[in-house]
């Protein structure tokens, strides 16, 4: 492939096998990355003690950037429809998006 060609999409159809798989319940969530792919931390809150919450995590989840730019559009859609038919979410205890990024940004392995 040359500079000045780009991949093609495809649009497939994505269908799942009727297998039984196992079903996490999870109040807590972590995110970290490397320079080869992003993870999510699925956990569940054990223990909150002032402005400490302790979580224990039950699940690990290493995704390609790729990944999680699609997660990411699935997520806002089915947000977008959850909150058309139930109302909006509560927010109380939200994450900092400001905050958040100066952290992600400062644990970002430096790629030269």
């Amino acid at each position: 492939m040359t500079t000045t060609e780009s991949k093609k999409e495809v649009k497939r159809l994505m269908k799942w096998k009727e297998l039984e798989h196992p079903t996490v319940y999870s109040n807590m969530i972590g995110v970290g990355m490397t320079p080869f792919d992003i993870n999510l931390i699925f956990g569940e809150v054990v223990e909150s003690d002032g402005n400490t919450v302790t979580g224990a995590p039950r699940v690990k989840i290493l995704l390609s950037p790729e990944q999680v730019a699609n997660l990411q559009k699935l997520l806002s859609v089915t947000m977008n429809a959850y909150t058309k038919a139930n109302g909006p979410i509560r927010t109380a205890g939200a994450v900092e998006i400001a905050e958040l990024t100066e952290q992600i940004e400062a644990a970002m392995p430096k790629v030269h």
